[in-house]
């Protein structure tokens, strides 16, 4: 066991997935589809099968936005040209 952690303390293994363990960077990037519309920056938005939380700037039902971060279940969007 010695051997094994010195091993990959000195050669660490790269990984292909590198946000695997964590789902929430995972949604960066996505882009969702406004279902409440966003008033005074609170609304909700469609993202794949599920309706989420959102923060981000006013916008009307069926607007397109990005995900920039991820504050707990809640998405902050941005708009898609940034």
């Amino acid at each position: 066991m010695v051997i094994g952690r010195r091993w990959y303390r000195d050669f660490p293994v790269e990984s292909d997935a590198p946000v695997l363990n964590e789902p929430a960077l995972r949604l960066r990037g996505q882009v969702v589809t406004v279902t409440t519309p966003i008033v005074d920056g609170e609304g909700r938005a469609r993202l794949g099968d599920g309706e989420w939380p959102v923060r981000g700037p006013d916008s009307d039902r069926g607007t397109r936005l990005r995900v920039a971060h991820v504050d707990g279940g809640i998405l902050l969007v941005e708009p898609l040209e940034i």
